[in-house]
C-alpha cells in the first residue's frame, strides 16, 4: 500500500467495510486513526488517489443512502511508516448509526429452547443471505459505474433533475447499448421491450409525450412541434419519471448480472 486516506464514518459499520472490500479497498487502522487504502492507487499521484476516493464518497450514498463516510486527509506510507499528511480539506457527510448494515438491521436474540434455536438459526441464515445479496447488488452497481462510461452517464442523469431532456437521454443511452451488444443497429426500441421486458405501449407513450409541447409544455424536447396531440394517452411527468427509473433499473440489473457472472467465470481456477 502507498496512499492511505484518513476517513470518518466507517468504524463499526460492518456493511460499509464489507462493501469497500468488494471494491478492493481495505481498512487500515494506525494510531487511533482509520484509513482506507487500495493497491489500485499505488501508481497514482496523491491528488489522483484522493479524487478516486472522493468519487466513491459521493457515489456510495447514491447507491445505498444508509451509507456514508467523510474524507479527512491523505498520507503516503513509506518504509513502513506514515509521512506527514497532505490535507485537502473536509467533505461533509452525514454519519450513520453503527449497527445499520445497509438496509439490514441486526438484532440480538437469546434463544431458550431447541425450537427457538432452530428458528433463530434459519432467520440468521436468511439475514446472511440477504446481506450477501445486498453486497453483490451494491458492489456490482458501483463497479459498473466506475468502469463503464455509459453507466456513469446514466447514473449522473438519474441524480439530476429528471426532466424531458434527461429522461430521453437515459432511454437513448440504454437503447444504443442494447443495439451495440446485440449487433442490431436501429432496433433499440424492440430490444428494449424484448430484453428488458418493457411494455411497448408505455414506451410509445413515453416518446410521444417527452417530445411534444402539448404534454410537456416548454420542457418538451421538440418545443416547436405543431403536430396534433399524441394519439395515445399522454404520459405526464410523474409517470414518465417512474417509467424512466423502471427502464434504468432493469438495465442496471442486467448489466450488473452480466459483469458479476463474468467476474465469477474469470475467478474460477
Amino acid at each position: 500500500m502507498r496512499w492511505l486516506i484518513a476517513i470518518e464514518g466507517v468504524s463499526e459499520n460492518q456493511y460499509l467495510e464489507d462493501l469497500l472490500k468488494k471494491l478492493d479497498i481495505s481498512i487500515h487502522i494506525e494510531a487511533d486513526e482509520t484509513y482506507i487504502t487500495s493497491n489500485q492507487w499505488d501508481s497514482l499521484e496523491s491528488w489522483q488517489a484522493w479524487q478516486k476516493a472522493a468519487f466513491l464518497q459521493n457515489l456510495i450514498p447514491e447507491i445505498n443512502n444508509s451509507l456514508s463516510f467523510t474524507l479527512k486527509s491523505i498520507c503516503e506510507y513509506k518504509e513502513n511508516r506514515l509521512c506527514l499528511p497532505v490535507v485537502f480539506g473536509h467533505i461533509v457527510a452525514q454519519a450513520q448509526p453503527a449497527r445499520a448494515y445497509g438496509s439490514i438491521t441486526v438484532t440480538e436474540q437469546i434463544p431458550t429452547s431447541e425450537e427457538e434455536i432452530s428458528i433463530l438459526k434459519l432467520e440468521q441464515e436468511k439475514l446472511e443471505d440477504a446481506y450477501q445479496d445486498k453486497l453483490v447488488q451494491d458492489s456490482s452497481r458501483i463497479l459498473l459505474i466506475l468502469q463503464d462510461e455509459r453507466a456513469r452517464k446514466i447514473h449522473q442523469f438519474l441524480h439530476q433533475e429528471l426532466n424531458a431532456y434527461h429522461m430521453y437521454n437515459i432511454i437513448q443511452l440504454i437503447e444504443e447499448e442494447l443495439e451495440i451488444s446485440e449487433g442490431l443497429h436501429g432496433r433499440g426500441r424492440s430490444l428494449l421491450t424484448k430484453i428488458l421486458s418493457i411494455n411497448k405501449t408505455k414506451l410509445t407513450r413515453f416518446y410521444e409525450s417527452v417530445n411534444h409541447p402539448y404534454v410537456f409544455g416548454n420542457d418538451a424536447r421538440h418545443i416547436a412541434k405543431k403536430d396534433k396531440p399524441p394519439e395515445n394517452e399522454p404520459m405526464y411527468l410523474d409517470e414518465a419519471r417512474l417509467f424512466t427509473l423502471q427502464v434504468a433499473n432493469s438495465w442496471f440489473e442486467k448489466k450488473c448480472s452480466e459483469n458479476y457472472q463474468s467476474f465469477i467465470r474469470h475467478s474460477e481456477p
